[in-house]
C-alpha cells in the first residue's frame, strides 16, 4: 500500500500494522532532518518522536494530495524550531557546526550545515521532488507518481530543483556542480536511526501517548500551535490579497466581455508588502495591515480587513501566551504586561477600537492602548479550549491551546462558566 492508504487504514480502522509501517518507510527522513537542524541526538530522536505522534493524530486531516515526506519534513523544521527558540532562552543553542560526527565527504561537509535552510527556501514541489529522489531514495518512476508526472518529467524536475538549491548554496559561499550535489546528497542526506528507535515511536504512539515524557508533550503541543500559526497566517494573507484583488479581477471581466460595461472602474493598486518593521517577536514580518485598509474600495471590505486584523493580533497575543506558560511551569501569565519579552504591545489594539491608541513601546504602554481583555489569568495548558483574551468590538477569542474563534461562533456558542466555548 501506499502512503496515504497506510494512513487510511489508520485513521478509519486504528491499524496499529498500518502505523507501523509508516514509521519504518519514514523514519530515517525525519530522524535525518532533525539530526541536522539540533545540536544533539537526544533532542533529534524526541524531535522524530514527536512529528509521529503528530502524525498520528493529524492523519484523518491530511488532504489526498499530501506528499507525506514533504508533510513530514515541515512538521519535523516546525518542532526543531521549537526547540531551538527554547535552548535560545535558556543561552545553550549550539550551531549547526558543533554537530557530532560530520560525514567524512568533503562536498556534504559544505552544505550540510545549511541544507535544511536552502531547503526551506525551495517552493514546495521542488523541495518534495528533492525528499523523495535523495531522502526517500525513490526511482523517477516513483517520484513521479508521487508528483503526477510521468519518469522523463520526474527527472528534469529534479535536476531543475537540484540547480535551484544549487544557487542558494552558492549564496551562502558554498560551490558545488548540480551533479556532485546531488552525489552527496544520495550518499550522505539520510542517517539511520538508534537500534531499538524504530519500536520506541511505534509503541508511544499506538499507547496514545502513555509513554510521552513531559518535555516531549510541551514540543508536542508548542509545534501544534506552531503549524496552526503558519498556516493561519499563510489564509489571512491570501484572503486579505483576495478582498484587495477582487475588484481588478472584476476589470479584467468588464474588459474581456463582448457586452460594453455603462463605466470604466478605476483601477486598484497592488496589495501593500509585508511590513519591514518585524517589532514583534513572534512569526517574522508581519502584513501592512494599514496599508491594506487604506487601499480598501469599500466600507465593507475595510471591516472585513480590520476584522482579519484583529485575529491576527489575538493569533499573536494567544501564542504568546501560550509560550510564556511553556516556560513558567504551564500557567498562564496574570497580565498582558507579562509578555513583554514576546511581543510588541501594538498587537494589544484592535484596530477597530477607536477608544484606544496603539502603543509601540512597552515602557510607554498602559490600558488605554490595551483593546483585548485577559479573561483568564493564571490558568494551566490543562484546557485546550480555554479562554485566554477576547476582542470586546469583534468578540474574537485567543484560545490556550494557540487557536483564534471567531466572534460569530462566540456569540452563537457563548462563554461557558469555567471560561471556555462550547
Amino acid at each position: 500500500m501506499d502512503d496515504l492508504e497506510l494512513l487510511k487504514e489508520w485513521a478509519d480502522r486504528g491499524s496499529d500494522e498500518a502505523f507501523r509501517s509508516l514509521v519504518e518507510r519514514h523514519v530515517n527522513l525525519v530522524y535525518s532532518v532533525a539530526h541536522r537542524s539540533v545540536p544533539t541526538p537526544h533532542q533529534a530522536e524526541e524531535i522524530t518522536q514527536t512529528v509521529f505522534i503528530i502524525l498520528a493524530r493529524k492523519a484523518r486531516n491530511l488532504s489526498s494530495q499530501t506528499i507525506l515526506a514533504g508533510w513530514l519534513y515541515r512538521t519535523a523544521r516546525y518542532a526543531a524550531a521549537q526547540i531551538l527558540r527554547a535552548e535560545s532562552r535558556r543561552q545553550h543553542h549550539h550551531t549547526l557546526a558543533t554537530m557530532d560526527n560530520p560525514p567524512p565527504d568533503a562536498v556534504w561537509e559544505q552544505i550540510a550545515p545549511h541544507l535544511e535552510t536552502a531547503l526551506d527556501e525551495l517552493k514546495q514541489t521542488d523541495r518534495d521532488a528533492l525528499l523523495l529522489r535523495f531522502m526517500e531514495e525513490k526511482s523517477f518512476r516513483e517520484v513521479g507518481h508521487a508528483l503526477g508526472l510521468n519518469e522523463d518529467a520526474a527527472r528534469k524536475k529534479v535536476d531543475r530543483a537540484l540547480e535551484k538549491l544549487r544557487s542558494l548554496f552558492a549564496r551562502k559561499g558554498v560551490t558545488s556542480p548540480a551533479a556532485l550535489l546531488g552525489t552527496a546528497l544520495a550518499a550522505h542526506a539520510i542517517q539511520t536511526v538508534p537500534i531499538g528507535f524504530t519500536t520506541a515511536i511505534t509503541t508511544a504512539v499506538l499507547a496514545r501517548g502513555a509513554t510521552v515524557t513531559a518535555s516531549t508533550s510541551a514540543l508536542i503541543k508548542g509545534t501544534l500551535t506552531l503549524m496552526a500559526w503558519t498556516k493561519t497566517k499563510t489564509a489571512l494573507v491570501v484572503t486579505t490579497v483576495i478582498l484587495l484583488g477582487g475588484a481588478t479581477t472584476v476589470i479584467v471581466n468588464h474588459q474581456t466581455s463582448t457586452v460594453p460595461a455603462p463605466r470604466q472602474l478605476p483601477p486598484v493598486p497592488a496589495p501593500p508588502p509585508l511590513s519591514t518593521a518585524d517589532d514583534g517577536r513572534l512569526g517574522g514580518p508581519m502584513p501592512d495591515w494599514p496599508g491594506m485598509v487604506t487601499q480598501a474600495q469599500s466600507p465593507e471590505a475595510k471591516e472585513q480587513i480590520q476584522k482579519i486584523w484583529c485575529v491576527d493580533n489575538l493569533k499573536q497575543v494567544g501564542g504568546a501566551a501560550r509560550q510564556w506558560a511553556v516556560a513558567h511551569d504551564n500557567v498562564f501569565p496574570a497580565d498582558f504586561l507579562s509578555l513583554n519579552q514576546t511581543i510588541s504591545p501594538r498587537y494589544l489594539a484592535c484596530p477597530s477600537d477607536t477608544n484606544k491608541t496603539e502603543a509601540t513601546r512597552w515602557a510607554e504602554t498602559t490600558t488605554s492602548n490595551m483593546s483585548y481583555k485577559l479573561i483568564s489569568p493564571n490558568s494551566r495548558l490543562d484546557r485546550p479550549n480555554r479562554v485566554i483574551a477576547q476582542c470586546p468590538i469583534h468578540d474574537h477569542v485567543a484560545q490556550s491551546d494557540g487557536s483564534v474563534l471567531q466572534g460569530k461562533i462566540v456569540r452563537e456558542r457563548g462563554i461557558g462558566p469555567d471560561n471556555t466555548v462550547p
